[in-house]
């Protein structure tokens, strides 16, 4: 599998918004397939990467939750997720991937006007992102507002439900390497996910689509979405968002509205996300047992520290989701054969399932 997505860099090198009519009637770059299944000349899955790493700053805590939620099964267990950079890589070959947000802004199927307005508010806004100085109500309120005027500029776009599926296809959107090996999991053992996304449905649904036309997946059959929704007229043109808009800071009252599909109550929940804010997602949720995952997609010293205070497990350096799903099959009590073969991180996270009454005297973590 190629590690970048060269036909997709070719192609929007190749059209521009002139020749959209023209490029849509081209069925040997995109075209449907059945009823609508879309075809990418590309794996939508990024390749396996071996620099990361894992760290758990409590074992003997992390252990305890593991063994709680085994115990109690898969039935009493739920999934919470974020989308952008969670489930999806920040980046190919040092390549900056793309978000949902992202898709749009490095497309050539949107105006010059769109992409300068929107890397300017990326260039006001973003700093506020992770401010940790910041109280959580500013943080919020600079958030709503950058998604606000994010939301009116692709309004004024006028794209359509084709348009947007276009521009998935040419995007640089990566699945994360274990990506299947989590819904074999997750349909295997009938465990709901929820992902809770400051994204754009469309994209993200788009994006499901293609893995599940690339793979043997169904993934409809156990995830629910709850991000930022379109509104569309006759024409299938974006005429609104619906409110109220999830941004990155907000996700804790998506949960639970009336907007959103509603959740299967479960004691028991595995949070994953890439921003600290990311683990607010569960708050107005009741939860027994929660055991908490961070994606941390950097290699700085001063944010690994942040992540092992507010994560019980760290996956650092834009790792791969293989270690999740060996989590979910442990606790849901499924078969994951070959996990050691990911080496010392897969060692790493064996231990946490090994020797449960010692509770791991012999883990040797990176701390």
């Amino acid at each position: 599998v190629s590690t970048q997505s060269t036909w997709g860099q070719i192609m929007m090198k190749e059209v521009n918004k002139d020749e959209y009519s023209e490029f849509e009637e081209r069925k040997e770059d995109v075209k449907e397939n059945g009823e609508g299944s879309p075809k990418m000349k590309r794996s939508i899955i990024a390749p396996y990467n071996p620099d990361e790493k894992i760290h758990v700053a409590e074992p003997e805590k992390v252990a305890r939750k593991i063994e709680k939620m085994k115990r109690d099964g898969r039935k009493k267990l739920n999934v919470y997720s974020d989308y952008d950079f969670t489930l999806t890589k920040r980046k190919i070959d040092e390549q900056w991937a793309d978000s949902t947000f992202k898709v749009l802004a490095s497309s050539v199927l949107l105006s010059e006007k769109y992409k300068a307005t929107s890397k300017n508010l990326f260039d006001v806004y973003s700093v506020f992102e992770k401010d940790e100085h910041l109280s959580a109500e500013k943080r919020t309120q600079k958030m709503e507002e950058w998604w606000e005027k994010t939301l009116e500029l692709i309004i004024a776009e006028k794209l359509t439900k084709k348009k947007i599926k276009a521009c998935v296809l040419l995007s640089d959107l990566y699945f994360r390497y274990g990506i299947v090996d989590v819904f074999d999991m997750l349909e295997e053992g009938k465990i709901p996910l929820y992902i809770v996304s400051a994204g754009l449905t469309s994209i993200i649904k788009q994006s499901f689509n293609i893995l599940d036309f690339q793979t043997s997946l169904n993934t409809t059959q156990v995830l629910s979405l709850c991000s930022t929704v379109e509104e569309y007229d006759e024409a299938e043109q974006i005429i609104k968002f619906c409110k109220p808009y999830i941004t990155s800071t907000n996700k804790f009252m998506a949960l639970n509205h009336e907007r959103f599909p509603t959740i299967e109550p479960k004691s028991n929940g595995i949070v994953i996300g890439d921003l600290i804010q990311d683990k607010w997602m569960i708050n107005n949720i009741n939860l027994s047992e929660c055991l908490t995952i961070g994606m941390l997609n950097s290699k700085d010293p001063s944010e690994l520290a942040l992540f092992m205070k507010e994560y019980d497990i760290v996956i650092e350096g834009d790792g791969n989701l293989v270690h999740v799903a060996r989590i979910i099959a442990h606790i849901a009590g499924l078969s994951f054969s070959d996990y050691e073969k990911f080496g010392e991180n897969g060692r790493e996270i064996e231990k946490l399932f090994s020797q449960q009454k010692t509770l791991l005297n012999s883990l040797k973590i990176v701390v």
